[in-house]
């Protein structure tokens, strides 16, 4: 458990070049660029992460969004955002939540996310297991109002796979 109590911090990385069982980064203030998640290779990823109580202010980090999990497919398992506040982010292709690829569930709640420059909520297709989006507050997603094409933002995208049961 990280526990920052409210500190200041402009950026948290974390690389796994092995396997992180039971993450939890609770109670930070980010401003400038918030938290990246990246693991690649088949004994790297990330199991049962939480991020809860944060607050993510005028993200202006080129790539990634204020939370930003990039893995190799299905090395996330579990993966739970709560009650965290997500304000402005700049990067044209940065959302306030992205989820590349996961296992097991997706869990964002009790958040709210607003003047992003992409999504709000993005989860990409190579995601397998439940999702769960409740209570959440999104405003003013794809802010820099880019076109559908040049891949402007939605408030949430999931992206569908047919047979995909998750979706009815």
């Amino acid at each position: 458990v990280l526990d920052g109590n409210g500190k200041l911090l402009k950026g948290m990385d974390v690389d796994a070049g092995t396997a992180i069982d039971g993450l939890t980064i609770q109670n930070f203030d980010f401003v400038e660029k918030g938290i990246s998640l990246v693991a690649w290779g088949e004994q790297a990823g990330f199991k049962n992460v939480t991020i809860r109580n944060c607050n993510f202010k005028d993200m202006a980090e080129t790539s990634n969004s204020a939370i930003h999990l990039n893995v190799a497919a299905d090395v996330v398992e579990n993966f739970t955002v709560e009650n965290c506040a997500i304000d402005g982010v700049s990067s044209t292709t940065g959302s306030g939540i992205y989820v590349g690829s996961s296992s097991g569930s997706i869990v964002v709640t009790g958040c709210t996310i607003k003047d992003v420059a992409h999504s709000g909520i993005q989860i990409s297709g190579n995601s397998n297991g439940s999702i769960t989006i409740k209570n959440n507050t999104i405003e003013n997603w794809n802010c820099d109002n880019d076109s559908e094409s040049s891949g402007g933002g939605y408030g949430i995208n999931a992206v569908y796979r047919e047979g995909d049961g998750r979706f009815a």
